[in-house]
């Protein structure tokens, strides 16, 4: 097993030709579905923050919040995937543009000190120079969430932050007429979930110690969620050790060597994605893909990934080690 992050990964998404640094193809997977989130988050905000509270009924209520809480998510999860290059591959100033406008929706947070974090998590993981680790003392979920949380959100960010919320607000209260209560509740509410599902699937559980799993060099697990439980919960995040592994791949196609790894009860994907009984053991695992609208609703298309032959090549000699 290689060290603590791919050298040749690393070097896959920093090395451009200034050509590469062209506008990226409009029908690139990464691109769509960074339009499908950008379309779904900024359209049911403008639907919800006019919405008088009293006229929606809990349930949806809590739909609502939980779908936005999601989308929200996916504003993160487009700029990691911009911080790897692995968003649009071969566009470094595609992918610094949108992850920057991404991470901007998501808390106004800086995209450069984002990513030198984030890489400092790869080059360290789960050791005291992680910024995502906790500080090797207080290990407890809730002080683990705080410090995670300082380290993206120091005092001067975090005022900034407050500082440009309220202009917001003051904007929208004045020219719409919107609530505070509608602004909390669909804006500000599913940014703190958000973050707490980042922090649950994405540091967490992947980093904790766990003596279930064996020790490898990323210090990292991955989850046994079926697939479109694992998109659900944050965006396949829970597939951690083949992210560390492989940190050039995008979300959507870490399934794909998932299970590779380790192939999954097709019984249980049954039941997942309600697949028909023909479909048991017929083709294994790449034919599920062909037989659920589930699997490709959750963009976890067992062959679709890897669709780069370079790199399907380099995965597949590597697992077979």
């Amino acid at each position: 097993m290689t060290g603590t992050i791919s050298e040749k990964s690393q070097q896959t998404n920093e090395n451009y030709s200034p050509e590469s640094w062209l506008i990226a193809p409009i029908f690139q997977t990464g691109v769509l579905i960074t339009i499908a989130i950008a379309i779904f988050w900024t359209g049911s905000l403008l639907l919800l923050l006019p919405l008088p509270l009293s006229d929606i009924s809990l349930f949806w209520l809590g739909v609502a919040i939980l779908g936005r809480t999601f989308l929200h998510t996916g504003l993160f999860i487009i700029a990691h995937d911009a911080m790897h290059r692995s968003l649009i591959p071969k566009h470094k100033l595609a992918n610094d543009l949108i992850g920057k406008l991404a991470l901007g929706l998501y808390a106004f947070f800086p995209y450069e000190r984002c990513r030198r974090n984030h890489w400092r998590h790869h080059r360290h993981p789960a050791q005291i120079n992680d910024p995502d680790f906790h500080d090797g003392i207080h290990h407890h979920p809730i002080r683990w969430y705080l410090k995670f949380i300082r380290e993206y959100l120091p005092p001067y960010q975090f005022l900034f932050v407050v500082s440009s919320w309220g202009l917001i607000f003051y904007g929208m209260n004045k020219t719409f007429d919107i609530s505070l209560a509608n602004f909390i509740v669909f804006w500000i509410l599913p940014l703190l979930l958000s973050s707490m599902q980042l922090f649950c699937f994405g540091t967490y559980l992947p980093h904790r110690v766990n003596d279930k799993y064996p020790a490898n060099p990323h210090h990292a697990n991955s989850t046994t969620y079926p697939i479109f439980l694992s998109f659900l919960t944050c965006y396949h995040f829970g597939y951690h050790w083949e992210h560390h592994e492989y940190p050039n791949i995008p979300w959507y196609e870490l399934p794909d060597i998932r299970f590779q790894r380790e192939p999954p009860d097709l019984e249980e994907m049954q039941v997942v994605f309600l697949l028909p009984p023909s479909t048991r053991g017929a083709g294994g695992v790449k034919n599920l893909a062909k037989t659920s609208i589930f699997a490709k609703v959750g963009c976890s298309l067992f062959n679709g990934g890897l669709k780069h032959k370079e790199m399907g090549g380099r995965i597949h000699s590597k697992l077979s080690k």
